[in-house]
This record gives C-alpha cells, sequence and structure tokens, in this order.
C-alpha cells in the first residue's frame, strides 16, 4: 500500500472515531508527523455569493472573515465589478463571477509569478486596482476594525491537460498571502 493510502486509511479511521470532517482529520493526522504541511481550511461562500448574483465558486481565507461581513464584502465586490462593466482590465473577473464563463487557462510560469508577487506586495502597500493579467483584484473595505484589503483571485485549471476545475474566485488578505509570514511554512489549501 503507497504512503498516500496509508494517510488516507488514518484519515478516514480518525473521521470514523471522531466524527471530523475529513480537511480536519487530515489536519490532525498530518500534525502528527514530522514532515508535514500545514492544511489551511478555506470557507465556502458560495451560496450567499450565489444570492447576490454570483455564478461562480466563492471561496475565502478565514482571517478575512474575522475582519468583515462576507455578505457586504461579496456585495461590495459585486459592486465593483458592476461599476467597471466598460473597463477591460475587469472584464475576466466580472465574466467568471457574475456570468459563469471559463476563463482561458493561464499556465504558471516564472513570469507571472513574479508578477502576481509584486501585485500582492504592491496591494498589501496600499494600492488597490487590477493585476496586469486581469485576474486578480485588490479593494479596500470598512471592517470590523478598520480598512482591510481584500483580494480577489481567479483561481481555475492553469493547463489544458490537467482535469478541469470549475472557476473559483479565492478572497483573501494580502498578509495571507505573504510569503512574509512569520511562521514561513509552506500553505496547502483544501477546499
Amino acid at each position: 500500500m503507497t504512503a498516500r493510502r496509508d494517510r488516507k486509511k488514518l484519515v478516514r479511521e480518525r473521521q470514523a472515531r471522531t466524527g471530523e470532517r475529513y480537511t480536519t482529520a487530515l489536519k490532525q493526522v498530518l500534525d502528527g508527523k514530522k514532515d508535514a504541511v500545514p492544511v489551511l481550511e478555506l470557507e465556502d461562500l458560495t451560496a450567499t455569493a450565489a444570492a447576490l448574483g454570483f455564478r461562480c465558486k466563492v471561496i475565502a481565507f478565514p482571517d478575512l472573515l474575522a475582519r468583515l461581513d462576507p455578505e457586504v464584502m461579496i456585495g461590495r465586490i459585486r459592486s465593483a465589478l458592476l461599476a467597471t462593466e466598460d473597463d477591460p482590465t475587469t472584464r475576466t473577473l466580472r465574466g467568471v463571477a457574475l456570468r459563469g464563463e471559463h476563463p482561458e487557462p493561464a499556465p504558471p510560469t516564472l513570469g507571472g509569478i513574479t508578477a502576481t508577487r509584486q501585485f500582492v506586495a504592491r496591494a498589501q502597500a496600499g494600492l488597490g486596482g487590477v493585476s496586469p493579467g486581469g485576474r486578480m483584484m485588490a479593494l479596500y473595505m470598512s471592517g470590523r476594525r478598520g480598512v482591510v484589503t481584500v483580494l480577489c483571485m481567479l483561481w481555475s485549471t492553469p493547463m489544458p491537460l490537467l482535469a478541469p476545475r470549475e472557476p473559483a474566485l479565492i478572497l483573501a488578505t494580502p498578509e495571507g498571502l505573504s510569503v512574509s509570514r512569520t511562521d514561513r511554512a509552506p500553505l496547502r489549501f483544501l477546499f
């Protein structure tokens, strides 16, 4: 039996014992191993977003939801996309979020990774807007304890040969994505 199957078996056994969700049980199993990868479970806001006219999956980082009301945040994103109807820089995000379109695949490249890091750094420094490729947008919103920078990022299958995945909007803060996080541990996102 492979290591992956062994791990899955351990997770299923833990689920049966504790009644935990799969991702929670997986985190607990991985926490017990020295080479474990930290798991960050994102919150699914698709139902809330659908009620506001979104036609794609919407997922958010938990730290963002601690700072903003999900319905208000999604409503603000919708307003921004509608207000920029004639702006070509928001066309891709608007098409996916409000029209259910599937974007062209964007295979990861070194230049693209660098551009994403630069965009996140600019957003963290207080500069909002839309990324050069039109797949990310930074908005500022009033939160429970002051102004919060919200990153809206398009997630889709990066290459045609991979199993297709429905496009989704991932919502986060720049701090949540920053490579300067104090724990320096890589994150694995489950959604």
